[in-house]
């Protein structure tokens, strides 16, 4: 009985962990000659990584979050500044959405 228990209970704890980590495509918009390696998440957080690979400085204003039908389902104000040839992980915490719904997440910059 307790190793069927013990079998139960390591089941359950790897299949919470199946979407642990789940890994989404990411664009940039306006943001010159940035570029990103791709982005995943972890529970209700998000983190994106992105490079500037020019001599100009941009600020990522907004970050948006798609369905696989392009449909927006989520759009945050961001305030992250990066400097020439300079790199940033961004970490974004969404709870009041399906994740499960996520294709893709744009970032949208402006040059500074």
């Amino acid at each position: 009985m307790k190793k069927l228990l013990g079998i139960v209970v390591l089941c359950l704890l790897m299949s919470s962990n199946a979407y642990a980590n789940q890994q989404f495509k990411v664009e940039l918009k306006n943001c010159g000659k940035m570029s990103s390696s791709g982005g995943y998440r972890a529970a209700n957080v998000y983190f994106i990584d992105a490079t500037n690979k020019s001599a100009a400085s941009y600020k990522i204003t907004h970050v948006a979050f798609y369905t696989k039908n392009n449909e927006l389902m989520s759009l945050r104000p961001q305030h992250e500044t990066l400097g020439s040839f300079q790199r940033t992980n961004l970490m974004i915490t969404q709870s009041k959405m399906i994740h499960s719904m996520l294709d893709k997440v744009v970032i949208m910059c402006e040059e500074f």
